[in-house]
């Protein structure tokens, strides 16, 4: 079971805090504000599945179709990169979810960058990796 995180109620006493129901997640490339996406945070059990849902949302609502990094603004106010020990919880509560666009440039430089050369029989030849699938 989830723990939820508490909030003190007007008598002191500590009371649960209410799941939201949506998040809004902004989303970056380079530094510029490309838009925001809300998902539905219902049966979310996971940072995966969250990642998931905003992978479709940018896909579907902006349009765009590249790999990203998700960061969330945590209990003191630092920028953390989701990774494997984030828990679901930490992104829904987070005041600021942001998942930031690698660029397209950059892409094809890493591509380009790791593909493999050498010779066969004295002839030059390129290997399947080198070939860019657009």
């Amino acid at each position: 079971d989830e723990v939820l995180p508490m909030m003190a109620a007007a008598n002191g006493a500590a009371m649960p805090r209410a799941r939201p129901k949506n998040a809004t997640v902004t989303v970056s490339q380079g530094g510029k504000k490309m838009g925001a996406i809300t998902i539905s945070t219902k049966g979310l059990t996971s940072a995966a599945q969250f990642g998931e849902m905003v992978a479709d949302a940018i896909r579907d609502d902006l349009d765009l179709d590249l790999p990203f990094k998700l960061y969330f603004d945590d209990e003191e106010g630092d920028v953390v990169m989701v990774n494997a020990h984030t828990q679901v919880r930490d992104l829904l509560y987070s005041p600021f979810v942001t998942a930031k666009l690698e660029s397209d440039k950059g892409k094809s430089e890493k591509r380009r960058g790791a593909a493999k050369r050498g010779s066969k029989n004295g002839r030059s030849c390129v290997q399947a990796s080198e070939i860019e699938l657009e």
